[in-house]
């Protein structure tokens, strides 16, 4: 069968010249169809790469996005989500130096303190402002022991240098939404023994903004928190989505840590539980391409139907021109299925010749070798199946069908 289908092909060149430039025109089309869905898919996959999705936690009011207290397990869900990138938390403290009563406040509790786990965590503070003694900032703001950062100004006034440890009484925080009311003088947390690893420039001279005295580690200050039995709160939290294709999803995350949506009109609250996620521009563009992706993945069924029907199509006007060869075929005693199957993989060998060809010039134009071989794979299927069809429609005829027609 090898040697007539090789023999075939040789004495119809013209007519097979003319199937390889169907194949060839097909493989073409469908290269253009799926390379232009794969740059839909590229230009989503890049936007989203270059795109930040920022978060911001703010009190439900959206008035708010400092001076909040955001429970412990909603910063910990955040810094822990595989959907979240540069989560940046700082929490408020006030200190003073040595050892005193709570009632003796008044004149003792004077340093402003920032616990952070970034250097973009506090307000105006930039990498260049920061000078370390030993190690890189990224590892002193990931750290949990008692080191701290001092700013420059307050080293002169108290006559610290890098080095030393410093004895300092902390105090936190606590709010009252009814009265809207910050109030730390009653709320001692730990006396501590911190030690200077570094200095800051002042940020009120530097850049304008509020400068604190003291910077530490976020992880320390929250082991002052466990270690003497008190709730955690961050002052600020903010982050970026780390896939903005999986946004859905982690919305749904999001809600399930207790997060709302703002609600403009509510009541001043100083309570941390609402999530402001700025992704207008980026819903905007990718709706655009999605759209687009899925408009064509729409037509895909007609695209490969058109393909069928063009291989039924052709390999039907071959079959009428070859029908009293196909005849003689079944007079000799060959079955119907061999006879047809010689035609149709005839057809297979010509339209795999225009895939070919058509591959050469379709990588100048699309160099990804997916979408060639993506286009190959359904054009090849969906050619055949058409071009089966019609051989099969030609082989239902009696072999004293064949015979009369022949006469």
């Amino acid at each position: 069968m090898r040697f007539y289908i090789g023999g075939s092909i040789r004495n119809r060149k013209i007519k097979n010249l003319i199937t390889i430039g169907v194949g060839m025109a097909l493989v073409l089309l469908l290269c253009l169809y799926f390379g232009t869905r794969s740059g839909y898919e590229k230009q989503l996959n890049e936007f989203a790469a270059t795109v930040p999705i920022r978060c911001q936690v703010t009190n439900i009011s959206g008035s708010r996005e400092t001076g909040l207290f955001i429970s412990d397990r909603m910063v910990q869900g955040v810094m822990e989500s595989d959907l979240t990138k540069e989560v940046t938390c700082m929490v408020w403290l006030m200190a003073g130096e040595g050892e005193f009563e709570p009632e003796d406040w008044a004149g003792n509790i004077n340093l402003y303190v920032d616990g952070a786990n970034r250097v973009e965590a506090v307000p105006g503070l930039t990498e260049d402002l920061i000078h370390l003694e030993e190690g890189t900032i990224q590892e002193f703001f990931s750290s949990d022991q008692l080191e701290c950062v001092v700013n420059q100004q307050t080293c002169e006034e108290r006559g610290w240098k890098v080095g030393d440890e410093i004895s300092l009484n902390f105090f936190y925080f606590m709010a009252d939404n009814a009265t809207m009311t910050l109030s730390c003088y009653t709320n001692p947390l730990e006396l501590a023994r911190v030690k200077i690893v570094g200095t800051m420039e002042d940020l009120t001279t530097a850049t304008g903004a509020v400068s604190p005295d003291v910077v530490l580690p976020l992880e320390t200050v929250r082991s002052m928190f466990d270690r003497n039995g008190v709730s955690f709160m961050a002052d600020t939290l903010s982050f970026q989505v780390s896939d903005p294709l999986r946004l859905n999803e982690f919305k749904e995350e999001m809600k399930g840590l207790g997060f709302m949506e703002r609600e403009a009109g509510s009541m001043d609250s100083y309570s941390g539980i609402a999530l402001a996620v700025d992704d207008s521009s980026f819903l905007s563009m990718a709706r655009n391409l999605q759209f687009a992706m899925d408009t064509m993945t729409a037509f895909l069924p007609a695209v490969l139907a058109l393909a069928a029907l063009v291989g039924y199509v052709v390999s039907s006007l071959l079959a009428g021109s070859r029908s009293e060869e196909y005849a003689l075929l079944r007079l000799m005693g060959i079955g119907r299925f061999r006879s047809s199957i010689g035609f149709w993989a005839e057809q297979a060998v010509l339209v795999l010749a225009g895939i070919a060809a058509g591959d050469l010039l379709a990588g100048i134009v699309y160099p990804g070798i997916t979408v060639i071989l993506l286009a190959d794979g359904m054009l090849l299927g969906a050619y055949l199946l058409g071009a089966a069809a019609a051989y099969w429609r030609m082989g239902r005829g009696s072999v004293m069908e064949l015979a009369q027609e022949i006469k």
